[in-house]
């Protein structure tokens, strides 16, 4: 068994010096290793994590080591696959891990930092906040090895590691981590100045996939119509470039009169009665918000379209009945969540847990009803005459 173990810790050691981060020494060290586990030690951020070859390879040690010895000296591809498949609480339950995002563990916090600007020029990659240091860099090689399953993603290689940067604090707890991910976010901004517009520092999960899939149509008819109403079409640009959910929702209160039309030139018909005209145009213009999204959903144009969505948020658990006013009452308390900055006991204060990454539903809601909208007001519901299923 001691020759079987001093096997495996060279194989180990080199393959986390010549390949787990290639492009620099590694800073893992084998601490222990015997039949039942494996200690590695990171000794640039003092994070040790245990490996039971139980979880590692599923099997008897020796009968392991009978099947793979040949392939231990170039064991690249061997070690990459074990440790893909492996989940460090497994091993370790005290690690709050968020797989192929960060980890926290005894006092140390890294989590993946997306921010454009630090491939051009990074001018500070280290700051403190009171006790707490921050460091910004390349990923740990210990935060590297227990989120090897990224290098499982098609779009990931093994390589990608280089041109991936992670923000990481010392000394902080369990309880304050993410309070201070959050001040170290605001901070890296004002250190490293964004150099492209609209850049700014994010924590980004790449689990969560950033590439869009394939669609189910494809446009077959390049002749467009001219548009009408511009602005509206300028606002969904805006919200599209900015990620902003405002712009796309101003698609929407772009018409909440153009929708109303057919009433208004109803009422100018009767012109005679000049004071039914404008006892209906002021009715018309006085409607509260929520009444007039709901106008627009109800627009015989959109409102099959839009019923789609509706089912699809009564599915979620957004809205409390499948209906209309339902479903106008949470868009506009969502947009007003959105706008308001200030603790009010009409809306709520809307902020977000910093590790969150998960998808902003009400976000994709209000985008697909603004292209709806486009759709039917600005190109009169001709687009899909361009597009064909799949």
């Amino acid at each position: 068994m001691e020759l079987i173990l001093k096997e495996l810790k060279d194989s180990l050691t080199n393959y986390f010096n010549e390949y787990l981060t290639d492009s620099r020494d590694s800073s893992l060290t084998i601490e222990f290793i015997d039949e039942d586990k494996l200690v590695v030690k990171d000794y640039t951020y003092n994070q040790v994590m245990m490996f039971s070859w139980r979880n590692l390879i599923s099997r008897e040690l020796k009968e392991w080591y009978k099947d793979n010895k040949e392939k231990l000296d170039e064991g690249y591809d061997l070690w990459d696959g074990i440790f893909s498949d492996y989940l460090v609480t497994q091993d370790n339950p005290k690690v709050d891990y968020y797989e192929s995002f960060g980890f926290f563990h005894k006092g140390y916090a890294e989590f993946i930092l997306e921010y454009d600007t630090l491939h051009l020029f990074m001018g500070t990659d280290f700051f403190k906040i009171g006790n707490v240091e921050c460091d910004i860099g390349m990923p740990s090689d210990m935060f590297v090895l227990i989120n090897m399953q990224m290098v499982d993603d098609e779009h990931f290689y093994h390589e990608s590691w280089d041109s991936i940067f992670t923000v990481k604090l010392t000394n902080v707890t369990k309880a304050n981590f993410k309070k201070y991910l959050d001040q170290a976010l605001f901070l890296i901004g004002q250190c490293n100045p964004p150099y492209f517009k609209d850049d700014y520092p994010y924590l980004r999960n790449y689990a969560d996939k950033v590439y869009e899939e394939d669609s189910d149509t494809e446009m077959i008819n390049f002749d467009f119509v001219e548009a009408e109403y511009l602005e509206a079409i300028n606002f969904y640009n805006s919200g599209g470039r900015k990620g902003e959910v405002l712009y796309f929702y101003k698609v929407i209160e772009y018409f909440f009169i153009i929708n109303r039309k057919q009433e208004i030139l109803d009422l100018i018909s009767n012109f005679n009665d000049i004071d039914k005209v404008i006892k209906g145009l002021t009715n018309i213009y006085k409607d509260d918000e929520e009444s007039c999204l709901g106008y627009v959903l109800s627009n015989n144009d959109i409102k099959e379209k839009a019923q789609t969505i509706i089912d699809e948020a009564y599915t979620e658990n957004l809205i409390t009945e499948n209906s209309i006013k339902q479903f106008a009452k949470q868009i506009y308390l969502y947009r007003n969540s959105v706008v308001h900055g200030k603790l009010d006991k009409r809306f709520p204060l809307r902020t977000e847990d910093i590790l969150d990454n998960r998808e902003d539903i009400w976000f994709n809601i209000i985008k697909r009803l603004a292209y709806i909208c486009i759709e039917v007001f600005c190109y009169n519901d001709t687009l899909k005459n361009h597009r064909k299923d799949l």
